[in-house]
């Protein structure tokens, strides 16, 4: 395990801050010893499975459905994208959506029945966009083109929200089923709520928790680093939102 731990890049690059750390106080240069330590502290921290999953946790577990979501009915279910790398030639929707956007297309296509409107949402690049790539996967999971609505300009969740408006006006309470990640589902069901949208959320969708195992669990790992940069982007993400819902009220 440890010879399998120090083979990987990211711990190669951690033991070598470590040397310049120890290095520079040897030789009496205090200034950079201690950049090279807060470098090597913060990298080894936000790589470490414990430190990451215990964030992504806290991050994915701060919204729970209201009761009347156990009974509701699937009428509209909001899909947003999550990612896609529209520069693969000549591929297959399935291998241009990101691991998070395919994710959100499968547990979409386990909800609803006959009487279930489906929304994509997402802009994209070169011809190509989320909102249409997983339409075609939804409709390869058994749902008629027919009931999919492509929404294909939006490219924020504040956009995500507006562009609905437009599509399914929030009248008389208007109940979404809203299909996103683990992790983003607590603000984006915030911002349609704001829209005027009663908001199910679908829970567990690609969520990033694990249960960390010690003592491996305090080495840094490019899968714990992933995980604290994909959670540091969302909590930036709720602070800008905190801030523009403080300033509009």
């Amino acid at each position: 395990m440890i010879i399998d731990w120090l083979v990987q890049p990211l711990s190669l690059v951690c033991l070598l801050l470590l040397t310049a750390s120890i290095y520079s106080l040897w030789r009496g240069v205090r200034g950079l010893a201690l950049v090279n330590t807060f470098s090597l502290v913060i990298l080894w921290g936000l790589s470490t499975p414990e430190l990451s999953n215990r964030w992504v946790q806290r991050l994915e577990s701060t919204r729970q459905n209201p009761e009347k979501c156990d009974t509701a009915e699937v009428r509209s279910v909001v899909v947003l994208g999550g990612g896609m790398n529209p520069w693969i030639p000549n591929s297959y929707p399935a291998s241009r959506l990101n691991r998070d956007s395919a994710a959100r297309v499968n547990a979409a296509a386990q909800i609803g029945g006959a009487e279930t409107h489906w929304f994509t949402h997402g802009a994209g690049a070169n011809s190509y966009t989320l909102a249409d790539d997983m339409a075609t996967l939804l409709i390869a999971h058994g749902i008629d083109d027919e009931a999919i609505t492509r929404e294909r300009t939006s490219t924020t969740t504040f956009e995500n929200a507006n562009n609905l408006i437009q599509l399914l006006p929030p009248t008389n309470n208007t109940t979404i089923h809203l299909v996103t990640s683990a992790m983003h589902v607590s603000r984006a069901a915030s911002i349609f709520s704001n829209a005027g949208y009663q908001v199910c959320h679908v829970p567990n969708v690609d969520s990033r928790y694990s249960v960390p195992a010690l003592p491996t669990s305090l080495l840094p790992y490019l899968g714990g680093l992933e995980k604290s940069t994909l959670a540091w982007r969302e909590q930036l993400a709720r602070v800008k939102q905190a801030i523009q819902e403080r300033g509009g009220s």
